[in-house]
């Protein structure tokens, strides 16, 4: 294929690389004549240009790179202050954004407050209240109800969790009666 170039600098770099066209540097296709040897592992590393190969000389592999404690991230945990502020950075950058949320949850709700005698708030009645950095699916404010809507992707354990730990610092930050709807299971349960 004939590649055509904005200046002569980038045609004698791309030369140098002996960089492909985008078709092939982005398919699978892989020059095997740019390969190294990972220092960890021993196992051949093969680049698709003489420049990638160049730049990651003594450099692992990178399965060798995010493993074990070769991972920057190994043994360590992010403290509760650092988890508030990337949850209040995840807030105002939904406010920003607009809004995200299930248009059924949002009937349910209604629903519930006309069967309970609820006054709760949700997406579509006011805006769903931040309570320690979280936002609350429903909020009744007068008799400090909230009651949080699962989709089924909540049944992953890794969600769970997640949830779970939110519970227990809204609870303990309101000291709520917590409940949760289940879609899967069509049902809703106090949490205790």
């Amino acid at each position: 294929m004939l590649m055509e170039y904005t200046s002569l600098q980038s045609y004698y770099q791309a030369n140098w690389r002996n960089s492909h066209c985008k078709s092939c540097r982005y398919s699978n296709k892989i020059d095997k004549k740019f390969e190294r040897i990972c220092p960890q592992c021993k196992e051949v590393v093969y680049h698709k240009s003489k420049g990638s190969m160049y730049y990651s000389q003594g450099k692992l592999c990178q399965s060798c790179s995010n493993s074990g404690e070769n991972n920057p991230f190994h043994g360590k945990t992010h403290t509760e202050e650092h988890k508030l502020k990337c949850r209040e950075r995840a807030i105002f950058q939904m406010e920003v954004s607009g809004p995200a949320y299930n248009k059924q949850a949002c009937k349910y709700f209604d629903k519930l407050n006309l069967e309970m005698g609820w006054s709760g708030q949700h997406a579509e009645n006011g805006g769903e209240i931040i309570i320690e950095g979280y936002f609350v699916d429903f909020y009744d404010a007068e008799r400090n109800i909230v009651v949080e809507y699962d989709e089924p992707h909540h049944e992953k354990p890794s969600v769970k969790k997640k949830d779970r730990q939110k519970e227990r610092i809204i609870l303990k930050s309101i000291g709520c009666e917590f409940y949760r709807f289940s879609e899967k299971y069509n049902k809703l349960y106090k949490v205790t």
